[in-house]
């Protein structure tokens, strides 16, 4: 079975969130596809306060569900690549 880009991005979002930072996924998922300005806020603090790299993938899949498919492509194109 082969899949389109597209639908791989529930796999290449788990694969962010074990092998990444959350500062390493703010790096990759930088592509003008993704407002990174309602990212900007998220931080992860030592201790309590802070965000989590799941709430910070989780405002991406917000983003990511309103894009078009040609976007989706796009933005997954660049993930991978980097």
């Amino acid at each position: 079975m082969q899949y389109s880009l597209i639908e791989l991005w529930p796999t290449i979002r788990t694969n962010l969130n074990n092998q990444f930072s959350f500062g390493g996924i703010k790096g990759i998922i930088a592509h003008p596809s993704i407002d990174m300005t309602p990212l900007g806020n998220l931080v992860q603090k030592s201790g309590s306060g802070g965000n989590t790299k799941d709430q910070l993938l989780s405002a991406v899949d917000q983003q990511y569900g309103q894009m078009t498919e040609q976007r989706k492509e796009e933005f997954l194109r660049h993930v991978v690549e980097k």
